[in-house]
């Protein structure tokens, strides 16, 4: 009896998968490329044999490529002002910002002097310096921090942004041209001669 039973379980799962695979392959049976079915058969003497079959001839251990991220690059750019005007800057006057994928944030960090005079905008990188700032140098430090991507890495990096503010020129002062005069020319006059 143990002799028959494995025989028509054996029979009864090879006909199963025959069946399945008559039905459209592995896809009836929810399974990808990838994945393979094992078929267990109970032999005459009640071992046990297994065997598999795969629903693809390419091997299912293929390795994920690993991609490199980029990392945050950035760089200060220094720039001239004057005084007597607010200016806005925007982040690609002063940074050079390569690699910064996802969103990003700016963040003044700490100025040498004056520090209320300068503002930045924490999402799109404005700088602003107000009226009334005394001309000089200012080095500013901006962090910029991004949150990365499927390309570039996450991070922050702080720079020093100098800021040179000068007094405006002044225009050189116009001259006016001297007064003209109508040239004059000596002809002799015939007008007062009188021949007789």
């Amino acid at each position: 009896m143990k002799n028959t039973t494995g025989k028509v379980l054996s029979a009864i799962l090879s006909i199963a998968l025959v069946f399945t695979l008559m039905l459209g392959g592995f896809g009836l049976l929810g399974l990808s490329g990838d994945d393979s079915v094992s078929v267990f058969a109970v032999g005459s003497d009640g071992s046990s044999d297994s065997s598999s079959s795969s629903s693809s001839s390419s091997s299912s251990t293929a390795k994920k490529k690993s991609v490199k991220k980029a990392k945050l690059k950035v760089k200060a750019i220094p720039v001239t002002v004057t005084t007597g005007q607010k200016t806005v800057l925007t982040k690609d006057q002063y940074l050079s910002i390569k690699n910064a994928g996802g969103k990003k944030t700016f963040k003044i960090v700490k100025v040498n002097k004056d520090k209320k005079k300068f503002s930045i905008n924490k999402k799109n990188g404005k700088l602003t310096i107000k009226d009334g700032i005394k001309a000089g140098t200012y080095k500013v430090k901006v962090r910029v921090k991004t949150k990365g991507n499927k390309k570039c890495k996450a991070g922050n990096k702080t720079v020093t942004v100098t800021v040179t503010v000068a007094d405006p020129v002044p225009a050189a002062p116009v001259t006016p041209a001297a007064p003209t005069t109508p040239a004059t020319t000596d002809t002799p006059s015939d007008a007062g001669t009188t021949q007789g």
